[in-house]
């Protein structure tokens, strides 16, 4: 049984991966603020955004970028089942 290669990073979502992390960071901040953890003053306004940011933020784009690796794939196979065209029309 050979080894399959895994597919090829799509350096094209890596920006929109990036803001789900922010988003991440954010979110767990502002549940430290929540739990009472000492932080700087500046991660204040975060413990009341905490829910918004884990749901939406960070679970809503992961989620996002999933379902487009899905449809991506479903083009793929779609393509690749269809007859090459030619250029007569034949």
């Amino acid at each position: 049984m050979g080894l399959t290669r895994p597919p090829a990073l799509e350096w094209r979502r890596l920006p929109v991966l990036g803001l789900s992390v922010v988003a991440l960071l954010a979110g767990l901040t502002g549940a430290l603020v929540l739990l009472g953890v000492p932080m700087p003053a500046g991660a204040l306004p975060l413990a009341a955004t905490h829910g918004v940011l884990m749901t939406l933020g960070f679970l809503g784009t992961l989620i996002a970028l999933e379902r487009a690796v899905a449809a991506s794939a479903r083009v793929d196979r779609a393509l690749a089942s269809q007859p090459p065209a030619t250029p007569d029309g034949g």
